[in-house]
């Protein structure tokens, strides 16, 4: 982008633009002015993206010139719950819920501070009678997307069946994953919630539940087979990791 100044009925494009900052000139990265309470830039080009790493947190700086960002918030999938088998039943673990997703823009002062956290995956867990660990929740400033509860675990000794995790809430809540189901010859663990950008893992037969993949969705629930004896718990899969990408 550039301006251009009236010189005595001549236009010409000026190639910088420099301001003197109490006796000192220094170049302008960009010009911006107020029309009716909105900023435009008029003169250079202040854009960009920064993508987050997953689970990691701090503050970003906005930086000179700009006055609004477009935030992509996606929480973390919730983990699969544990199956288990004993002498009174088998119990199948549910698969973990999905991530919410959040997409809008947001006013900013240029130099302000700005707290983040881009939402981690929920791990699945092999232990019985709880839920999984749920997804992390990304957040920019006063924008969260919440990450996807963890799938219930089976309860050792009842073999009843575990719950699927509910989805993150935001303005675009996540799917729930399902619970453990009882087919006739075995007990499988309930698949894990897809997201708009990932596949929920599958819930295990005599197995562990399997990992999600692509972003935001649940892991699978773990299932067991019904046979005498007691067997140990088998494992929930992990969800999949939120994100957070700022564009300007």
């Amino acid at each position: 982008m550039s301006i251009s100044v009236n010189d005595s009925g001549t236009w010409r494009t000026s190639k910088i633009i420099s301001v003197n900052d109490a006796g000192t000139w220094r170049d302008a990265k960009a010009v911006y002015i107020n029309d009716a309470g909105t900023w435009r830039a008029v003169y250079g080009n202040s854009s960009g993206t920064t993508t987050f790493a997953t689970g990691t947190s701090g503050t970003w700086t906005v930086p000179e010139g700009v006055f609004s960002v477009s935030v992509q918030a996606l929480g973390g999938g919730g983990g699969g719950g544990a199956g288990h088998e004993n002498s009174e039943g088998v119990g199948a673990g549910g698969g973990g819920g999905a991530g919410a997703q959040t997409f809008v823009s947001l006013a900013v002062t240029p130099y302000d501070a700005i707290s983040y956290g881009s939402g981690a995956a929920g791990a699945g867990t092999g232990s019985l009678g709880v839920n999984a660990p749920s997804g992390g929740t990304s957040y920019f400033g006063s924008v969260s997307a919440g990450g996807g509860q963890g799938g219930r675990s089976t309860t050792a000794g009842t073999g009843i069946l575990g719950a699927g995790g509910t989805g993150g809430t935001a303005s675009a809540g996540g799917s729930n994953g399902a619970s453990g189901a009882t087919p006739t010859a075995a007990a499988t663990g309930g698949k894990g919630a897809d997201s708009a950008y990932g596949t929920g893992g599958n819930g295990g037969t005599n197995a562990g539940g399997a990992s999600a993949s692509g972003q935001a969705a649940g892991g699978g629930g773990g299932g067991r087979y019904s046979i005498s004896g007691s067997t140990p718990p088998t494992a929930g899969g992990s969800g999949s990791a939120g994100s957070l990408v700022i564009s300007w």
